[in-house]
């Protein structure tokens, strides 16, 4: 009798022991099954999304079915079949397919900048946060300058951090300034806060 009760427990325990190898197994499957469809799904997610970007790219022209008088409105032409030529300084963002995106002036950047300096260019194109940033900084600089000057000539503490100071600020606008000379009047190839070429 205690034979055949050991004999009943190995075999149960053994049993069960193939059982949860076999859950485990169905679970890891599972998982390996989830996680290559989510794969799947961000890959194809990824290649929508790059998609989406190149259609939504900025672009002087748009496509259409058929191009006519009807799907390309004067003063825009139809340089193909299927695409539609924006009228020179327009553009068509987000792929509205309406050319109704004027280009900003390059000339106002390059006026603003390469006189003053001063961030008035960055801002009139529309990149707000980085004309605000080179405003500040000039305009530190020229207010410390101004400062220095009009203090005596006596050598003391205050006008010692002042100049400090406004060699710190005057070399980063000076940074500033040859950064935009490079990509503004150098390379001559600088986009607006829309990735939008300058008109030229």
């Amino acid at each position: 009798m205690k034979i055949f009760f050991f004999k009943f427990f190995f075999m149960f325990f053994f049993m069960r022991i193939s059982w949860n190898k076999n859950i485990l197994n169905n679970k890891n499957n599972n998982i390996f099954n989830n996680n290559n469809h989510k794969n799947f799904y961000n890959i194809n997610n990824n290649i929508n999304n790059n998609n989406n970007n190149k259609n939504n790219k900025p672009k002087n022209y748009f496509e259409v079915e058929n191009c006519d008088k009807t799907t390309c409105e004067f003063p825009n032409i139809c340089s193909d079949i299927n695409k539609c030529q924006c009228q020179e300084g327009y553009y068509d963002i987000n792929n509205k397919k309406t050319c109704d995106y004027k280009q900003k002036n390059y000339k106002t950047l390059l006026y603003y900048e390469m006189i003053l300096n001063l961030g008035i260019g960055h801002i009139l194109i529309g990149k707000k946060t980085l004309g605000i940033i080179k405003l500040i900084i000039s305009g530190v600089a020229i207010i410390l300058f101004i400062m220095i000057l009009s203090m005596n000539n006596k050598v003391n503490k205050m006008k010692i951090y002042l100049n400090l100071i406004s060699v710190i600020f005057s070399f980063a606008s000076l940074l500033f300034y040859i950064v935009d000379f490079i990509l503004i009047f150098i390379f001559n190839n600088y986009n607006d806060n829309n990735n939008v070429p300058l008109y030229k």
